[in-house]
C-alpha cells in the first residue's frame, strides 16, 4: 500500500489524531516539534495548523484532515 493510501486511510479514521500521545496542554511531542520548526522557518501557515491541532485536542474535537496531512508530511 502506498503512503498516499495509508494517509487517506488514517485521515478518514474517526479516532485519528484523538489519542493521547504524550500531550502537553493538548499537543503531542510531534506537533510541538513541528510548531517550533515552523516558527524558526517563518512558516506561518504550518504554525497556524499546529495551533489548530492543539486547540482541537484541548477541546476534544476532531482535527482537520488537511492539518493532519500537513503534520504527517512536514519533514519529508
Amino acid at each position: 500500500m502506498s503512503f498516499a493510501n495509508n494517509l487517506a486511510t488514517a485521515a478518514s479514521r474517526a479516532d485519528f489524531g484523538s489519542r493521547d500521545l504524550g500531550r502537553v496542554d493538548g499537543a503531542s511531542e510531534d506537533v510541538l516539534a513541528i510548531l517550533e520548526a515552523a516558527n524558526d522557518f517563518g512558516d506561518h501557515d504550518t504554525a497556524d495548523a499546529c495551533r489548530r491541532i492543539i486547540a482541537a485536542n484541548k477541546a476534544g474535537t476532531p482535527v482537520s484532515p488537511a492539518d493532519m496531512r500537513l503534520m504527517l508530511t512536514y519533514f519529508r
